[in-house]
C-alpha cells in the first residue's frame, strides 16, 4: 500500500477568502413532506426518471417527481430491529434502489415494492466500478472498519466484509474516483490522523493520502475537471493523484452529514447551513440562501436531478428541495 502526506496548497476564494452568497441567479422550491418530523436524509437519481430518498424517522422510502409531486412507501415491519428507519440510499446496476437500514441492506424497485433485508452492518451505499454495491460500516453499528461488498450481477447476493487497517475510526465519503477505483475517507479516532484512502474492487487498500490535522471529511466526489473533490468541515477541497490538496475556506463550519455532487455550471455543489454551496473548477465559492420560512434550515444531502437540477433533502425542515441554476 502507498502512503502519502498530503501537501496543502492553500487557494484564495472570492470577497477575500470568505464565499459570496448569490442573488436571485438560483431558484430554489421547497417540497415538504406529507407526514411531520419524516427527516429525509440521503437522496439518489432513480433509474424512473424520478429521485428517491429515505425517511429516517417514518420507516418510509420516498419518492418525487421532477414537478415535485411526492409518494412513500413504508418499509416492511420485519425489517425493522431495534430502531426504525433507514440510513443511506443509491441508485444500483441491477434496476433497482438499495438502502440501509438496521436490518442491513434491502432493495426496493420503482414500483414500491421490497425485498428481504441482508443482514449488514451498513451504513453509505454506492455502486462500484465493478457493479457491485459497496458499502461502509459506521460507529454506530459497532463497527466502524468495515468496508463491504454486496455482488449483486446476474441475481446473486453474496456479501462480502473486509476488515481493513485503523478499523476503529469512523468511515464516511464512499465514492467512485477518477481512477475507477472507490475512495473514502477514515477520521475522528484520536491519535490517528485523518485520511483519504483508495480501494481496489478486490478490496485492497493501495493508496492513502494522510492529513496532518483533523478534516471531518465528511463526502467525496469525482469533479467535472476529473480530479477528487471532498467536503470538510471548515474547506471544500480537490485532490489530486499526486497528493497535492487545494483548499477553499467556508464562512463557517459545515453540518456534518453531508452529501456532495458534481453537477451543472462545471461546479460542485454541497449543503451548508441554511444554503446549498457552489464551487467552480477555480475554486470560487457561491452560497444559495434557502427561502423562507427555511431560511435556517439545514440540508443533508445533494444530488444531481434527472432534469439537470440540484436536488437537496432538509432533514430538520421535513422537506425535499430543488436548485435550479
Amino acid at each position: 500500500m502507498k502512503s502519502l502526506h498530503v501537501a496543502v496548497v492553500a487557494a484564495a476564494v472570492a470577497t477575500g477568502g470568505l464565499p459570496a452568497l448569490a442573488g436571485a441567479d438560483a431558484a430554489i422550491t421547497i417540497f415538504p413532506l406529507p407526514l411531520p418530523h419524516s427527516a429525509p436524509v440521503s437522496i439518489t437519481s432513480g433509474p424512473d426518471g424520478n429521485l428517491w430518498f429515505v425517511e429516517q424517522n417514518r420507516d418510509r422510502i420516498g419518492r418525487i417527481t421532477t414537478q415535485g409531486i411526492i409518494t412513500e412507501y413504508a418499509i416492511p415491519h420485519s425489517y425493522h430491529d431495534r430502531f426504525r428507519g433507514g440510513y443511506w440510499i443509491t441508485q444500483a446496476r441491477d434496476g433497482g434502489l438499495w438502502f440501509s437500514s438496521w436490518c442491513g441492506i434491502a432493495r426496493v424497485d420503482v414500483s414500491g415494492r421490497f425485498s428481504p433485508c441482508l443482514k449488514a452492518a451498513a451504513g453509505e451505499l454506492s455502486t462500484g466500478p465493478d457493479g457491485n454495491l459497496w458499502f461502509l460500516g459506521g460507529e454506530s453499528l459497532n463497527k466502524p472498519g468495515i468496508i463491504g461488498r454486496l455482488t449483486i450481477a446476474g441475481g446473486a447476493k453474496d456479501l462480502t466484509e473486509f476488515d481493513e487497517p485503523a478499523s476503529s475510526q469512523n468511515r464516511s465519503g464512499l465514492a467512485v474516483g477518477p481512477d475507477e477505483n472507490l475512495w473514502f475517507s477514515a477520521w475522528g479516532t484520536f491519535g490517528n490522523n485523518d485520511s483519504i484512502n483508495v480501494l481496489l474492487p478486490t478490496g485492497q487498500i493501495v493508496r492513502t493520502y494522510t492529513f496532518p490535522q483533523f478534516t471531518d471529511i465528511s463526502a467525496l466526489v469525482t469533479g467535472p475537471d476529473g480530479n477528487m473533490w471532498m467536503l470538510a468541515g471548515r474547506f471544500v477541497g480537490r485532490i489530486h493523484l499526486d497528493g497535492t490538496i487545494d483548499e477553499y475556506p467556508l464562512s463557517s463550519p459545515n453540518w456534518s452529514y453531508a452529501g456532495i455532487a458534481a453537477g451543472p455550471a462545471d461546479s460542485v455543489w454541497f449543503p451548508r447551513p441554511s444554503a446549498i454551496g457552489q464551487v467552480d473548477m477555480a475554486g470560487h465559492i457561491t452560497e444559495h440562501r434557502l427561502p423562507a420560512p427555511h431560511e435556517n434550515g439545514l440540508p443533508t444531502d445533494v444530488v444531481v436531478g434527472p432534469d439537470g437540477n440540484i436536488w437537496f433533502t432538509e432533514a430538520d425542515g421535513n422537506a425535499i428541495g430543488r436548485l435550479t441554476p
